[in-house]
């Protein structure tokens, strides 16, 4: 309890105590609501990719760019540091892009295991893994990834590995390498409010045979059980997930997990990552000689190991399903975008071209050929579809139509369809989408379309949409 004296200096007093108080107590509630990412979409088509390379614009600081990167609902971004553009930052750069569109989940790309062999913007970040120290005196040079000859390794080029395992000494604040990463990457660009989202690259199961040849000596030679270093290796990229989680605890961490379900034993469930993070990207799932669909199973394998990987989201559950192909390969386009949209992830298409890291080819479907806006399917009347519907053909309802997929190796199938569905009036691909009225429809090996209910009519999950089916016996 306070008492207040009716002196004028213990009033006087009293005042400036409540004054500092009501200032702790505002920029306490500033800073609560100063970081608060954006809340995930909750219509179709779910729309994204990660951006993070050569660009046809002149690059992140021009403005047509924005405009195409803000038509998505999530967008990673790939600032290397230090970056400037005649006074532009990165953040400036995020507020530029959410301004156009403020429910965008936005967010920037970093990658632990790896660091830049020669950008003077990773200097720093060189220095502090060159001046700690290794797991112990047969490999103690550094933070650096090396074999027991005390040789640097590499996995991809202009990159050195390095030691996130608990093995390495930590420094003098506490920290490893997964601990420092986070705070720096925070200081570089986390700190702003405008980024929903952390971006890790790179999130394997287990790690990758260096480029030169030798064995990565994690442990300083005190271990050579394999299982045991391959789980302090997924425990290093945990530790990363927990001190992003401390420093901004509103944000989507998201690594990149495609591999968690592409194993010989995912039925076994890696305890270092399940349901460790909120979100994901699930890299060629199409598209590729290593993609999903490539593997023996195809189109059901790529789908299951999809579904396995989310399983491993928290809520959420914000999953890219990322594909690559032609920009204008319309029919493989409608394949994978009908494939993503029988499940809830975030359609990414990679062009296979120079820019293949950089832009987003645009499809008639995602907004109904500029009729509508890109939420124009809306919610799903159903849950994932994960049985056919018709001759080996899947199918899932929403508010605003339909989405047909016909599997890899199903042949070429013809269905039919319940009146009440027109194609979409498209620009590009008028041969399939030339919007008229349709009962039937034929589709490819590989194929899929998007078809939406006629005179803007919608349907609500209250009622099942499709009409009953007569069965004579």
């Amino acid at each position: 309890m306070i008492i207040v004296s009716t002196t004028g200096r213990s009033l006087g007093r009293f005042k400036s105590f409540m004054n500092i108080f009501v200032v702790i107590i505002s920029t306490v509630l500033f800073m609560g609501s100063a970081h608060a990412a954006n809340k995930p979409k909750s219509d179709f088509p779910r729309l994204g990719g990660v951006f993070n390379g050569k660009t046809p614009y002149e690059g992140y600081e021009d403005p047509e760019y924005h405009k195409l990167l803000a038509r998505l609902d999530l967008v990673i971004l790939g600032f290397p540091r230090t970056w400037n553009r005649d006074g532009m930052t990165p953040r400036d750069v995020a507020q530029a892009i959410k301004k156009r569109n403020p429910k965008l989940l936005l967010g920037q790309y970093t990658i632990l295991g790896q660091v830049n062999k020669a950008n003077n913007a990773y200097q720093a970040l060189r220095e502090k893994i060159s001046s700690e120290k290794g797991p112990n005196k047969s490999n103690a040079f550094d933070w650096y990834a090396r074999d027991a000859n005390g040789n640097q390794t590499s996995v991809y080029n202009n990159t050195w590995y390095v030691n996130l395992t608990e093995y390495v000494k930590p420094d003098g604040n506490g920290r490893r390498w997964p601990q420092h990463l986070a705070k720096s990457s925070y200081d570089e660009w986390f700190f702003a409010p405008e980024w929903d989202l952390w971006y890790a690259d790179s999130t394997f199961v287990q790690p990758r045979s260096s480029r030169e040849g030798g064995k990565v000596d994690w442990s300083g030679g005190a271990v050579s059980d394999n299982q045991k270093l391959h789980a302090a290796y997924r425990r290093g990229h945990a530790a990363y997930w927990t001190a992003i989680k401390k420093l901004r605890p509103d944000m989507y961490v998201m690594p990149n997990l495609g591999g968690w379900a592409k194993r010989k034993d995912a039925d076994i469930i890696l305890p270092e990552y399940y349901r460790k993070v909120s979100a994901g990207q699930f890299e060629g799932v199409m598209g590729r000689s290593w993609s999903n669909e490539a593997e023996s199973g195809g189109w059901y394998t790529a789908m299951d190991q999809f579904r396995l990987a989310m399983s491993y989201l928290k809520e959420p559950k914000l999953m890219l399903f990322n594909v690559t192909g032609a920009p204008k390969d319309y029919q493989f386009f409608r394949y994978a975008f009908a494939s993503s949209l029988m499940d809830n992830g975030y359609f990414s298409y990679r062009p296979n071209n120079q820019y293949a890291h950089g832009d987003t080819p645009w499809f008639d479907e995602y907004d109904a050929a500029g009729t509508r806006n890109t939420s124009w399917l809306g919610k799903a009347l159903e849950g994932p579809s994960t049985k056919p519907w018709k001759k080996g053909v899947y199918r899932r309802d929403f508010e605003g139509g339909i989405a047909l997929v016909n599997p890899k190796e199903n042949g070429k199938q013809t269905v039919t369809i319940e009146p009440g569905f027109v194609r979409i009036n498209g620009k590009q691909d008028s041969s399939v989408n030339n919007g008229k009225p349709v009962t039937s429809v034929t589709l490819k090996d590989r194929d899929g379309i998007i078809l939406i209910r006629a005179n803007g009519a919608t349907a609500s999950a209250g009622a099942d949409p499709r009409p009953p089916t007569l069965i004579i016996e």
